[in-house]
């Protein structure tokens, strides 16, 4: 299996509901949170015997760690487990529109 590592932030506007949008989110594509403290929060999604038959890359095993910044920066560092189905560019491609479609959801409340 390959890993997949990439990076991501983006700033808000307001800080005072964007931890629970986070949860939310991530919430809705079945992650599982592992950690809150503070400012930061932790997401997984395990890996299981029939993950290398699973074509939606969404649902491979995953750890996407979130630190929330006192200058209104959400900072993502995220990690994906490959079932070699996936080029890299189209990996960063994908994940890149899920993480953009997460700072429109915590920023204006829009999910696509």
């Amino acid at each position: 299996m390959e890993k997949y590592v990439n990076n991501f932030e983006f700033t808000i506007s307001n800080n005072s509901e964007t931890k629970e949008k986070l949860k939310s989110y991530f919430k809705s594509y079945d992650f599982e949170q592992i950690k809150d403290e503070n400012e930061n929060l932790l997401f997984v999604k395990k890996w299981y015997i029939l993950n290398g038959w699973k074509f939606n890359p969404l649902n491979w095993e995953a750890k996407i760690d979130i630190k929330l910044t006192k200058k209104n920066k959400v900072i993502i560092n995220h990690i994906v487990h490959s079932n070699g189905f996936l080029t890299p560019i189209a990996f960063k491609s994908l994940f890149e529109k899920f993480l953009l479609n997460l700072e429109q959801f915590v920023e204006f409340d829009i999910k696509t």
